[in-house]
C-alpha cells in the first residue's frame, strides 16, 4: 500500500507508515501510529494590562528560510489562553509542559479554507479563511472574551495532536496547524464564537509615505498627507510633479534610482547635465535651458526651462545599490521595508518562482497589500499567506507539463469525485499588454517637432503581445476570445511567453473536480499538500479519472480531519 507521495515528498513512502518520532517543527503533522485519533487545541495570548509595547511577531523556529512572518503589536510575553476539544493535562514529567491544563472547551476545530485564483480575471491573492473558533462558555467563566477589545488582533494558534488515554501524549507531539489573529470580540452566551482573521489582512498600512508639506523636499502646505511617488522597475513616459517650483525639481521615487533614461517636454527631449550626489548639491546648480540634472541617490530631477507637460523614461527603487527591476526582488522589498515582515532565517523566499523579467510597478499611494496584488496580476502570478503567516507567490503551469507531487488514489477517497462546473469554455487567443506609459500623449500636447512615429508610440497606452491558436477555435466550436491582460513587462519576449503560457493553461478543455479524503487518510497529507501544487487523480469508475488525470490543487477545505479539495486541469 502507498499513500501516494510523489517526488516532492521525500520521505520514503514507507516511513509514513510507521510509527515515528514525533516531528516538533510548526506545520509538519505527527506521523505516529497513535496520530490517527487526534485531539484539537487552541492557544491564544491573553491580553494583558497596560498599554502594549509595539515589538514584532515571527514564527521563527523551523520555519523555511526567507519565509516571512507577520508584525503585530504585542507584549514580550503574554500569558496564554488554552483550551482543546477533549481536554489535556501535561504530564508532571513533560518537559515542555508540565502539569499545563488545556480545558475542554473547543466544541470543534475551525474550518480552514485555502485557494488559489485561476483566471487572470480573479483576484490574485491566495486566500486563507480561518473561519471562527467555537467555544463552550456554558458556565460564563469566558464572558471577558466578549468585552475585552484588546483581544481583537492577538495571535491564535490551532493545533493538533495524539489523543491518547491513560498517560497523555507529550506537548512536543503537538503540531501547529495554523497561525491566525482574532478578528473581533467573542460573541455569543453559553457558545462563544471567536472569528478568526488571516495573516494577508494585516498588509493595509500604506506603501508610501507622504509629504510634510513644510517646504523645499517636503513639498508645499497644500501638499501635505499626499503620498509621496514610490515606483519600482522601468517606468516610460511617466509624468512626475514639480514638488519644488522655484527649482523645476521634479520627485521621481521616494528613494535611490538607478537612472533617468530621457527626460521631455511636449515629446521633445531635454539634453541630460550629470547627476548630483546629494539634494543641496542639486538645489546649488546652475540648470541650462534645455537640459536636465539628476540626483539619482534621492530619486529627484531639476529642469533647466519649464514645459507644460514633462515626461520622463527611468529606473525606479535602487536601495542599497540594487535595482529592484523583477517581480519577486519588488515583492520581497514591499513586504520588508514597507510592510513591516521580518523574514525567517531558514529558507529562501519563495516568490522567486515569478516570471522573471523586468517589470513596472507605481505603488504611489496603494496599500502594501495591494500593490502585491498589482505586482502579481502584472506578472500571471499570485500571492498570499499560508496557514502559518509564511507570505509566500508563486504561477500556475499547466499540469500536464510538471510531474505531481501528490497522487490521489481511490482507497484514499471517500467515495466517488464530483465533477463540478467551474471550468471555462477554452480560449482560442490570450493577449497581453506590455510597456505601459504613465501618460499617453496626442495632438497639441505633443510639440510639433515630435515625428510621427514617436507620435504613435506616445498615443498608445500599451503595446500588444498575441498568441493565437487556430486549431482551438476549429476544434472547439464554443471557444472564446480570451481577455486582453494587462502585464507589469516591458519587454516583448516576456510579455510573449506570457501569452504562450495563458493558452497553454486555458487554450484546451479543462476540467474541475471536488474530492473529499477519507478521515482516516487525510491528516497524512497537512505537512506536504498546498495549494497550486499538481495532483495526480485516479478513479476507475469515471473514464476521464481511470488512467489518472493531472490536475491543479486549487482548493482545500478542512474542518479536522475532514478534508475536501477541489481541483482543476
Amino acid at each position: 500500500m502507498t499513500l501516494g507521495l510523489a517526488p516532492v515528498a521525500a520521505a520514503p513512502i514507507g516511513a509514513l507508515w510507521q510509527p515515528a518520532i514525533p516531528d516538533p517543527v510548526p506545520g509538519t503533522v505527527l506521523v505516529g501510529a497513535g496520530a490517527v485519533d487526534p485531539i484539537w487545541a487552541i492557544a491564544v495570548e491573553r491580553p494583558a494590562a497596560g498599554p502594549p509595547t509595539p515589538v514584532p511577531f515571527a514564527i521563527t523556529a523551523g520555519l523555511p528560510v526567507g519565509a516571512f512572518a507577520l508584525p503585530v503589536t504585542a507584549e514580550p510575553v503574554l500569558p496564554m489562553l488554552r483550551y482543546s476539544d477533549r481536554g489535556w493535562i501535561g504530564e508532571p514529567t513533560d518537559p515542555d509542559a508540565p502539569n499545563q491544563l488545556w480545558p475542554a472547551r473547543l466544541l470543534e476545530p475551525p474550518t480552514i479554507e485555502r485557494a488559489i485564483p485561476i483566471y487572470p480575471t480573479e483576484v490574485r491573492r491566495a486566500e486563507v479563511n480561518a473561519g471562527e473558533i467555537l467555544l463552550a462558555n456554558g458556565d460564563g467563566a469566558l464572558d471577558s472574551l466578549t468585552t475585552d477589545w484588546r483581544l481583537a488582533g492577538r495571535r491564535l494558534t490551532v493545533l493538533r495532536g495524539p489523543y491518547r488515554a491513560g498517560r497523555r501524549a507529550a506537548r512536543l507531539e503537538f503540531s501547529t496547524v495554523g497561525a491566525f489573529r482574532v478578528d473581533r470580540l467573542a460573541q455569543g452566551t453559553a457558545r462563544l464564537r471567536l472569528p478568526l482573521g488571516g495573516a494577508a489582512a494585516d498588509l493595509t498600512m500604506p506603501a508610501s509615505s507622504t509629504y510634510a508639506g513644510t517646504g523645499m523636499w517636503e513639498g508645499t502646505a497644500e501638499m501635505a498627507g499626499q503620498a509621496k511617488p514610490l515606483r519600482y522597475g522601468i517606468h516610460r513616459n511617466a509624468q512626475p510633479s514639480i514638488i519644488v517650483p522655484s527649482l523645476l525639481a521634479a520627485h521621481l521615487h521616494d528613494g535611490p534610482i538607478s537612472g533617468v533614461l530621457a527626460v521631455r517636454g511636449r515629446g521633445g527631449a531635454y539634453g541630460y547635465a550629470g547627476d548630483l550626489p546629494t539634494l543641496a548639491a542639486l538645489a546649488a546648480a546652475v540648470v541650462a535651458a534645455g537640459t536636465y540634472v539628476t540626483c539619482n541617490a534621492a530619486g529627484w530631477l531639476r529642469l533647466g526651462s519649464t514645459t507644460s507637460s514633462l515626461t520622463v523614461d527611468f529606473r525606479g527603487a535602487t536601495p542599497a545599490g540594487v535595482y529592484l527591476g523583477t517581480a519577486a526582488a519588488i515583492a520581497e522589498d514591499l513586504l520588508r521595508t514597507r510592510g513591516g515582515v521580518t523574514p525567517d532565517r531558514a529558507q529562501a523566499v519563495s516568490f522567486y518562482d515569478w516570471p522573471v523579467g523586468e517589470v513596472r510597478l507605481d505603488a504611489t499611494g496603494q496599500t502594501v497589500a495591494a500593490a502585491l496584488e498589482t505586482l502579481a496580476a502584472g506578472v500571471g502570478g499570485w500571492w498570499g499567506a499560508d496557514t502559518l503567516g509564511r507570505f509566500r507567490g508563486s504561477q500556475l503551469l499547466p499540469p500536464e507539463i510538471v510531474g505531481p507531487s501528490i497522487l490521489l488514489e481511490p482507497f484514499m477517497l471517500a467515495g466517488p469525485p464530483e465533477e463540478v462546473d467551474a471550468a471555462q469554455a477554452p480560449w482560442w487567443r490570450a493577449q497581453v499588454g506590455y510597456r505601459t506609459l504613465g501618460v499617453t500623449q496626442d495632438g497639441e500636447a505633443l510639440a510639433g517637432s515630435v515625428s510621427d512615429a514617436d507620435r504613435a508610440i506616445y498615443g498608445q497606452a500599451s503595446q500588444t503581445a498575441t498568441e493565437y491558436r487556430p486549431v482551438v477555435q476549429s476544434a472547439y466550436p464554443g471557444a472564446q476570445d480570451g481577455p486582453v491582460v494587462a502585464s507589469a513587462f516591458d519587454d516583448v519576449t516576456d510579455a510573449q511567453a506570457f501569452a504562450v503560457r495563458l493558452m497553454d493553461l486555458h487554450g484546451t478543455a479543462r476540467r474541475s473536480w471536488r474530492v473529499a479524503i477519507r478521515p482516516d487518510q487525510a491528516w497524512r497529507f497537512w505537512s506536504v499538500m498546498e495549494p497550486g501544487q499538481p495532483v495526480r487523480l485516479t478513479w476507475p469508475g469515471i473514464a476521464a479519472l481511470r488512467g489518472g488525470r493531472t490536475l491543479i490543487l486549487r482548493g482545500i477545505s478542512a474542518r479536522g480531519d475532514r478534508l475536501t479539495l477541489d481541483l482543476w486541469g
